[in-house]
């Protein structure tokens, strides 16, 4: 039983029960999320692992540790905390918010949304049309953003030109609302089995270290929540999903709960 799993049980949070959000964007295709079987028994739950030696960072005049992933507080919000939250991301996060994801919290998902075309792609669906992310994003009343963009960005040839993408959407959303909480979240890593050139952890472990270097030079918070889905080797838990990126039910359920847990007053 994984450590995450143990510290629910201590505190008494339960894994909210699971319901559908219809998806209102029909200009995107389809996505085919994986089947709903039931939550997984303790043999099959991942291992909550350490942060690599190395990679935590120093307290700032404020006197918080942007360079260190938020560890889990004494007690889960409820689902009102994110009523003014807002999720960024690609199929990943779509996944989320059809399957397990807080219905009070705004969704701003695109299948194969990069952090390029956050920026400058017609995406989302609003009374004015389509409109790229970040338009989108200074329609809305927030105070907090959940970002979490890399899988589909593997195969670019920089890493840093992934930092600078991701950079610019940072400042863009501080200009847009400079009280706001902006989080981070981890690239999920893959099955094992689905590793190839593109698609393999130890390319996903580089964007996770730089994406927390980006937290702590823009003093802005690092979620790892790859730890709540890996296995011991770091890979996705080989049955979260069935095609080894996107995770079933009972993963977007614990990835709810890590979020729960893993905030900022």
């Amino acid at each position: 039983m994984s450590l995450f799993v143990v510290f629910l049980i201590l505190t008494g949070v339960v894994l909210a029960p699971g319901y559908t959000q219809m998806l209102t964007d029909k200009t995107l295709p389809e996505e085919v999320i994986g089947e709903r079987p039931g939550l997984p028994g303790e043999e099959g739950l991942p291992a909550e692992k350490e942060v690599p030696a190395g990679e935590t960072g120093e307290a700032t005049e404020s006197g918080y540790d942007y360079g260190s992933p938020v560890p889990p507080a004494a007690a889960a919000v409820n689902e009102d905390y994110f009523c003014d939250a807002v999720f960024i991301g690609d199929s990943r996060t779509r996944s989320f918010q059809t399957l397990s994801g807080p219905s009070t919290a705004t969704y701003f998902t695109a299948i194969g949304l990069t952090v390029d075309t956050v920026q400058t792609k017609p995406l989302i669906k609003t009374e004015k049309g389509l409109v790229p992310v970040l338009d989108a994003l200074r329609a809305t009343q927030f105070q907090k953003v959940y970002l979490m963009l890399g899988i589909n960005e593997l195969g670019w040839v920089y890493s840093e030109v992934f930092i600078e993408h991701y950079q610019k959407i940072i400042t863009e959303i501080k200009k847009i609302e400079p009280q706001a909480h902006i989080y981070i979240q981890s690239v999920l890593p893959v099955a094992a089995t689905r590793e190839d050139k593109i698609y393999n952890n130890e390319r996903i472990k580089e964007y996770n270290t730089l994406l927390q270097q980006l937290a702590r030079d823009n003093e802005v918070y690092y979620l790892n929540v790859a730890e709540c889905v890996s296995d011991a080797e770091g890979a996705l838990w080989e049955d979260a999903s069935t095609d080894g990126v996107h995770l079933k039910k009972e993963y977007c359920d614990l990835w709810y709960e890590y979020l729960r847990l893993h905030y900022v007053p």
